[in-house]
């Protein structure tokens, strides 16, 4: 089984709690090198449920916020979690069809 077989369960994983705390573009990538071609955003978000650890999500299409001040609460839709090897060790991607800002913070 490869490890990108593996489905995580989310809510288990990552907990229900996601604090919005940076966006940036993500950009294509073919045979490991970046393009140019900008493909949606990545929202780092702080996990209170899981001692503050973040985690990268990607998201296609336009950004929700551009500039946060503090943290904003989100809730993504079709949130997957994906573990793979860096190296040695084990970490994990994750993606979502869309982001909801549900309250402003900071």
């Amino acid at each position: 089984m490869k490890l990108s077989e593996i489905k995580v369960a989310v809510n288990k994983t990552l907990g229900r709690r996601f604090w919005l705390v940076e966006v940036a573009p993500a950009y294509e990538y073919k045979d490991g090198v970046r393009t140019d071609n900008l493909v949606g955003y990545r929202y780092t978000v702080t996990l209170p449920d899981k001692n503050f650890e973040k985690i990268g999500v990607k998201v296609p299409g336009d950004p929700v916020v551009t500039e946060i001040n503090g943290y904003v609460e989100v809730r993504f839709r079709g949130l997957e979690v994906t573990p793979y090897q860096s190296g040695r060790d084990i970490a994990l991607s994750a993606k979502a069809e869309s982001i909801e800002i549900l309250d402003k913070k900071g």
